[in-house]
């Protein structure tokens, strides 16, 4: 996040599995929230609710268009899961 802050128009990021508040609450972020800043995640202005607020904004996919040529690479998380078949999925989501 610190360098999308400093390049803004250079870092893109995704969305993953584990940026979904029901995932992240119990396998990583949940606990480390608690344990590192002794908080109450269930409390609406606690790091972690405010992290996953922001997770709500990131895009599941990309696509780069290499210039000049007809190329253009598929980025995507390895969470996003087994319905998705074909781009028109990802944009409905």
């Amino acid at each position: 996040m610190a360098l999308k802050l400093k390049y803004p128009k250079q870092i893109f990021m995704l969305r993953g599995n584990h940026e979904d508040r029901n995932v992240n609450k119990y396998h990583g972020l949940g606990q480390e929230c608690n344990r590192r800043l002794a908080e109450d995640i269930a409390d609406p202005n606690s790091i972690f609710q405010k992290l996953n607020d922001m997770f709500e904004f990131l895009p599941l996919a990309a696509i780069i268009n290499d210039k000049g040529t007809s190329n253009r690479v598929f980025c995507v998380h390895a969470g996003v899961g087994s319905t998705i078949q074909k781009l028109e999925d990802i944009e409905k989501i």
